[in-house]
């Protein structure tokens, strides 16, 4: 019934915001050069946007995201992210991306207003649905992807949604990085953004990781060591620990993570403590 309600949800939103998408249609055919019979394909939702191909009659121009204001999702308000409303979240996204690709790290942008973004559409597969088809390789994956978020760091940018199904991989393995909707909440530090980052990839990926793999993090533990600098370790991991709660759980790894930081506290602690507003 959930997924039914979320449907209709879904729907009744993309009706109303019909009008704004012909308008951005309309926009970016004068963009190209006047070209014709450009179109929208739907291609789902992330948090309030929604997201679309462009085409036109032989070839895809890129991928949209639309901000959608009739389709309302609410972020619990002591997570570590935040929805920039009002246009902020394509103001993040498109510096990202113009930042980003300079790196090689994430698509190029194309065009934006206000309300949407276009971006370079990439060919490749999200790493989540290798995760799905192979998820044996969770380790191994989690530690590709905890190396380009750290060159995602050092490029001056953190994600705060960090996840397999925001990672694409090119057939040469180059892994680019999409989906910067997210803001960090007011007042968390760069290094805890950073922490954040690279745990919340973790708690994303965790319930698909085999139950008998679970026990097989070492690697991936020594890869985050190699990740950490000075301030990142001196992070608190209270103001985390609302988005990590799944990670914060695990009885022995949970443990590990915590002794790498400044917050060295039984998990249930933990989450009271953040719960309680401290941090």
């Amino acid at each position: 019934m959930r997924m039914v309600k979320r449907w209709l949800r879904r729907a009744w939103a993309e009706w109303r915001i019909g009008l704004r998408r012909k308008e951005l249609l309309a926009a970016l055919s004068a963009h190209f050069g006047g070209v014709r019979g450009l179109h929208f394909i739907y291609r789902g939702d992330r948090g309030r946007d929604s997201i679309y191909l462009l085409t036109d009659a032989t070839k895809t121009l890129g991928i949209m995201r639309l901000v959608n204001p009739h389709y309302h999702k609410t972020l619990p308000p002591d997570w570590p992210f935040q929805l920039e409303l009002q246009g902020g979240q394509i103001d993040r996204e498109w510096a990202a991306y113009s930042r980003g690709y300079v790196a090689g790290l994430t698509p190029k942008p194309l065009w934006r207003t206000q309300d949407a973004l276009l971006c370079e559409y990439m060919p490749y597969g999200s790493m989540h649905d290798t995760l799905l088809q192979s998820p044996e390789q969770a380790w191994s994956m989690m530690c590709e992807g905890s190396k380009a978020l750290q060159r995602l760091h050092q490029a001056g940018l953190t994600h705060m949604d960090a996840s397999f199904a925001n990672m694409l991989k090119s057939d040469k393995g180059q892994i680019y990085i999409i989906d910067f909707e997210y803001a960090p909440a007011r007042g968390l530090s760069l290094a805890a953004q950073r922490v954040y980052d690279h745990l919340r990839l973790l708690e994303s990926t965790w319930k698909f990781i085999l139950p008998a793999e679970r026990g097989n993090y070492q690697p991936w533990l020594d890869c985050l060591v190699k990740c950490l600098d000075d301030d990142m370790r001196k992070v608190d991991l209270r103001p985390l620990a609302p988005a990590i709660d799944r990670v914060m759980q695990t009885p022995v790894l949970g443990q590990k993570i915590r002794n790498l930081f400044n917050s060295p506290l039984p998990s249930a602690r933990l989450r009271q403590e953040a719960t309680a507003g401290l941090g």
